[in-house]
């Protein structure tokens, strides 16, 4: 692989004519394929500029600007969504002796992608070192916000993002106070009001096609024990069937509700969860 890589590059400058110095600083100068890659970066046309950033790292893999190449590919990788990716070129940036700016970038770039890819306690761990400044775009306080907020501490984050000096912190601010205003439904609650009513738990939840059955075949049922024992007795097999056949639907029917009670909270919490990841992709 190194052979051909060197042959490559003797046999592209070999190519270029005397005249062509500018042509050579431009495309295989680590300034130039750095310049190129941040154009194509910007582009956005992030595959093309990973390849640009790689092709300076294997030209020049200890060069002045290894570690920004490899914090930039890492962001790369980030916009396409390709999280471990990320993390694995975000951890050679680490590597490197950088600018103290490169470092923080790659710091809170890395809380980010970590958040962004749901890995929650690393992130909390990474998050909890706070040695670094914070930048134009990132501080400690926002991404503690964004964790309380990802793990549903609504008050926590208010007061961690009321410390942010960063925009976002206002708009992600206004999704933790919507969290904490959401509305939520008791389990025990619903499986009490289907215990005494039934359908009437999965009503409360929001499902009310679902408890209008529950209400409507249970209820048909018990008419149907009743009206059965009443004219052939108690001994009636088919008033015992009827009674059966209520009964265990009448016990599914409660166990529903609590199942339609703890869905609605998810669902809830997921709106909440989908919000804060799309502010911060939108954000960066």
């Amino acid at each position: 692989m190194k052979f051909r890589t060197v042959l490559f590059c003797t046999l592209s400058i070999l190519s270029l004519s005397p005249g062509n110095a500018d042509d050579f600083e431009r495309y295989y100068s680590p300034r130039g394929i750095l310049a190129f890659a941040d154009y194509l970066f910007q582009e956005p046309d992030y595959n093309r500029a990973i390849g640009e950033y790689k092709r300076y790292l294997a030209l020049f893999p200890e060069g002045d600007a290894a570690g920004y190449a490899e914090l930039r590919t890492g962001q790369g990788y980030r916009f396409l969504e390709d999280y471990n990716q990320a993390v694995a070129h975000l951890n050679k940036a680490a590597a490197y002796v950088n600018p103290e700016e490169t470092e923080t970038r790659i710091y809170y770039e890395k809380l980010l992608i970590l958040v962004l890819a749901g890995r929650i306690e690393e992130a909390e761990i990474l998050a909890g070192k706070d040695e670094y400044e914070p930048s134009a775009s990132f501080d400690a306080p926002l991404f503690r916000g964004v964790l309380s907020l990802l793990s549903y501490r609504y008050s926590d984050s208010i007061t961690s993002f009321r410390l942010s000096l960063t925009p976002l912190s206002r708009d992600l601010m206004h999704i933790a106070a919507a969290g904490e205003e959401m509305p939520r439904k008791s389990i025990f609650g619903a499986m009490v009001f289907s215990l005494v009513i039934p359908g009437a738990g999965k009503m409360y939840a929001g499902r009310w096609k679902d408890g209008l059955f529950s209400l409507v075949s249970i209820g048909t049922l018990a008419g149907l024990t009743a009206y059965t024992m009443y004219r052939e007795g108690r001994a009636s097999v088919k008033g015992w069937l009827y009674l059966s056949l209520g009964g265990i639907l009448h016990i599914g029917n409660v166990y529903g509700a609590g199942i339609a009670a703890k869905q609605f909270n998810e669902f809830q919490k997921d709106r909440i969860r989908r919000e804060t990841i799309d502010a911060l992709r939108s954000a960066y």
